[in-house]
C-alpha cells in the first residue's frame, strides 16, 4: 500500500469514529465538554502528525493554499 492509501483510510477511521464517540458521549456530558476536549485531542494528533511526516522544504505557495482553505 502506498502511504496515501494508509493516510487516508486512516483518516476516514479516526473521523467515523470521532463521529460516533462524540456522539455517544455528548449524551453523557455537556457538548461543550466534549467539543473542547474533542479539539484538543485532535491538536496534538495534529502536531504529532506534522513531526512525522513534514517534508524536507515547505513550498511558501502551498502554505498559503492552507491558510486560505483554513480561512
Amino acid at each position: 500500500m502506498t502511504l496515501a492509501v494508509i493516510l487516508g483510510l486512516a483518516a476516514a477511521f479516526a473521523y467515523g469514529l470521532g463521529d460516533f464517540l462524540g456522539g455517544l458521549l455528548s449524551r453523557r456530558m455537556h457538548f461543550a465538554v466534549v467539543a473542547i476536549v474533542a479539539g484538543a485531542a485532535s491538536l496534538v494528533v495534529t502536531l504529532v502528525a506534522a513531526t512525522l511526516v513534514a517534508p524536507a522544504d515547505i513550498a511558501v505557495d502551498a502554505v498559503a493554499w492552507g491558510a486560505a482553505s483554513g480561512v
